[in-house]
């Protein structure tokens, strides 16, 4: 209804304005449907949440609520169960483990943290550097994946410890990444030759 909103009120067409009533049915209300004597009209959620990319996204409630009570919970884009973000800190990693969708898995392990995760996962050490900003590159065994995954687990200023997935090869210079400055260096898309690790972080 927006689309034909513009061509009424800015391009001043005449037919799109003859739609000014559904228009201001679809402002005021949630999804609704049209029959010859009925009209089925759902309320406006109570709350909508998204991420910065536009995605539903709610850290501690349902990213879509209802007055009724009735949402959905979301992580990043993707739903989730409503007890991964209402008891995320009592959820157990072996549960996130055991999904059968690997996707929901690594939403799991964001939702209640890598180290946390770690816990129960048996992490080898690739590659560790001095400066735990770098961090160290490291092999995880992740129930249906034909082999170990790769991963840079690091120190953010910002958000504590990341653990970000790899590849073994860079598909920047083609190179493998068999160090944690060679991770580095993939995950800011930067070959590894030209690669400046910062010194002072803003």
């Amino acid at each position: 209804m927006a689309f034909y909103s513009y061509f009424a009120e800015v391009a001043g067409v005449a037919d799109a304005a003859r739609l000014a009533p559904l228009s201001r049915l679809s402002a005021a209300a949630g999804w609704w449907w049209p029959f010859d004597r009925l009209c089925i009209i759902t309320d406006r959620p109570l709350a909508l949440s998204r991420d910065a990319e536009n995605r539903l996204h709610c850290e501690n409630g349902p990213a879509i609520k209802y007055r009724d009570g009735w949402g959905v919970y979301a992580w990043h884009g993707r739903r989730v169960p409503a007890d991964w973000i209402e008891k995320r800190h009592e959820l157990d990693p072996n549960e996130i483990i055991k999904h059968r969708d690997v996707e929901m898995r690594a939403v799991g392990a964001a939702i209640i943290g890598w180290p946390k995760m770690l816990s129960v996962l048996k992490a080898k050490t690739i590659d560790k550097h001095a400066n735990p900003d770098i961090g160290e590159l490291i092999e995880l065994t992740l129930p249906g994946l034909p082999e170990p995954g790769r991963f840079l687990k690091a120190v953010c200023p910002r958000n504590g410890i990341i653990v970000e997935g790899v590849p073994r090869i860079s598909d920047i210079d083609g190179l493998p990444i068999n160090t944690a400055l060679a991770a580095q260096a993939w995950r800011v898309g930067d070959p590894l030759s030209e690669y400046l690790h910062p010194e002072v972080r803003t």
